[in-house]
């Protein structure tokens, strides 16, 4: 990847994380009660939701090589449609959850769809983690034809015994890392605090209108925002540590060495040292002169609508996120960075997401019925495991998680049960890669 391409990916994502944090911290900023509910909403128990996203992508002023690209690209991710209904159901100390997921998409024009059931109880010894998936257009592509209409199960405990999996495991502990979940969203919650208390002047972005709250942020707010954001962190001593500490906290979780948290301990150290100084502030807001006349944000820019229902729940919340990204002109913004000889990519990228989510049965019963599995409607993962493999083909190194217990992170969005449920499904398309290219 070139210098240039480099940080104009570095620049995208930092844009992209602030797209999505800002809102929750100038709603922290500007009124109460939205922060409040969304707090509230987090903690819940029990929910039902059902949802749908999709995705916009254009581009324009390519050249042919550009278009060539941009065409295999768009081909999946234009009008990339997904929609969801899940049911999640847990006790009040987060130990216990029960989740059904019914998702479907549409990707390049084909039609996809899937049910996940969850069940996890890390209360005993030997804590229970399962999931149950039946996906039939995903299992047509890469296993054999009897498996197409039936369950898979994904036992944990079962699966954590398996020779290939185990020499993957490492140190990623899965419970440690639910179990800390709870620290990791205080910290969240602490820096969000600190951030919406110093941005609480000289905005207006949050309007009422009954119970609706509706969050407009443009593309010149959104560059003043993230220019206070960087010129804060700099000189906040207080909001760096809760950085670190987040990012460090994160590591652990997720099983990092000694070596590899001591190695960033020090990385981060130096990232703020040269924050703090003067000479780098001075290039920053340099360069957020330059980005005056650059867009970031399209014309849609932030708009998000948050419902509130009468016992102070989000019972939804929908909006749309237009960023653009101009080849050309961060190629002069970023040029002082950029080798003469390198080729820089030109044209401009439009991309569309529009969401929407609704609640509704908040800390409700919600009731989950798990299947009932036998051998001729279903079959475990660990089977797979059992068939010979083409020699041809790799291994694929599986990583997982062990667990010892915890407790399950409170969040109405039930990120943690989600990312799960991806890892699971990634877990299928490595297992099954082999005999996919099988049975072509």
């Amino acid at each position: 990847m070139t210098r240039f391409a480099s940080r104009g990916c570095a620049f995208i994502v930092a844009v992209a994380m602030l797209v999505f944090v800002l809102p929750i911290s100038l709603a922290n900023a500007q009124t109460k009660t939205l922060s409040e509910a969304i707090m509230k909403t987090n903690m819940a128990t029990s929910v039902e939701s059902n949802g749908k996203l999709n995705l916009t992508f254009k581009a324009e002023g390519l050249s042919q090589q550009g278009q060539e690209e941009f065409a295999m690209v768009s081909e999946i991710l234009n009008n990339l449609q997904v929609s969801c209904n899940s049911k999640i159901s847990g006790n009040s100390n987060g130990t216990i959850s029960r989740q059904y997921v019914k998702m479907s998409a549409t990707v390049g024009g084909s039609p996809y769809s899937g049910e996940l059931w969850s069940d996890m109880n890390l209360t005993g010894k030997t804590p229970v983690v399962k999931e149950i998936v039946k996906a039939p257009q995903l299992f047509e592509m890469m296993l054999s034809p009897e498996y197409m209409n039936k369950y898979m199960l994904l036992d944990f405990n079962q699966i954590k015994k398996i020779p290939e999996i185990d020499a993957g495991i490492g140190s990623m502990d899965f419970g440690k890392m639910l179990s800390e979940n709870k620290g990791l969203q205080g910290a969240i919650l602490t820096l969000i605090e600190k951030y919406s208390s110093q941005l609480s002047s000289g905005y207006n972005f949050i309007s009422e209108e009954g119970n609706e709250y509706k969050v407009k942020i443009d593309d010149a707010t959104f560059k003043d925002l993230i220019r206070k954001v960087v010129n804060l962190t700099a000189k906040n001593e207080e909001i760096q540590k809760l950085i670190k500490d987040l990012i460090l906290t994160e590591m652990k979780n997720s099983g990092a060495s000694t070596e590899e948290i001591n190695n960033s301990k020090v990385d981060m150290q130096q990232m703020f040292t040269t924050l703090e100084s003067q000479g780098f502030l001075d290039k920053f807001n340099q360069m957020m002169d330059k980005l005056e006349d650059v867009k970031i944000l399209g014309d849609k820019g932030i708009d998000i609508t948050y419902t509130i229902d009468e016992n102070g729940y989000v019972a939804g919340t929908k909006g749309v996120i237009e960023l653009v990204v101009d080849m050309a002109k961060l190629d002069k913004v970023f040029a002082e960075s950029a080798i003469e000889s390198e080729s820089i990519p030109t044209g401009i990228y439009i991309v569309g997401i529009n969401f929407e989510v609704n609640n509704r049965n908040i800390n409700g019963k919600v009731n989950i019925v798990i299947p009932t599995l036998t051998s001729a409607n279903s079959f475990n993962i660990v089977e797979l495991f059992a068939e010979p493999q083409p020699q041809t083909e790799p291994k694929p190194v599986i990583v997982t998680h062990t667990v010892t217990g915890g407790q399950l992170p409170k969040t109405s969005t039930h990120l943690y049960e989600i990312l799960l449920m991806g890892g699971f499904l990634t877990l299928v398309g490595a297992l099954t890669w082999p005999r996919k290219k099988r049975y072509e």
